[in-house]
């Protein structure tokens, strides 16, 4: 059930990240013409702590590196999500 429940979170994290990696732009106007963010957003952040969270539950065994570094239950990022956001994206409006 946990890892049913790690494997749904990660596919989250994977669908909320394409939108935002994917937006026309992430400040569209709100109701009264203000910048407003793209719900999705922040809402990356929140699921890759909850993620995270539950995969520490699962209690998975350490690794170390050949270098000696610990790397415990680090998991690697997606591509999309180590890409940085293209400059003057924040600063759109549309």
């Amino acid at each position: 059930m946990l890892v049913e429940e790690c494997a749904r979170t990660a596919d989250v994290v994977a669908w909320l990240q394409d939108t935002v990696d994917n937006a026309d732009t992430l400040r569209p106007r709100g109701s009264r013409g203000q910048d407003v963010a793209i719900p999705e957003l922040d809402a990356p952040r929140q699921y890759r702590a909850q993620f995270a969270a539950l995969v520490k539950q699962l209690d998975l065994p350490h690794d170390d590196d050949e270098d000696g570094y610990h790397t415990g239950n680090v998991v690697p990022l997606t591509r999309s999500a180590r890409q940085p956001l293209r400059k003057g994206r924040l600063d759109e409006s549309a």
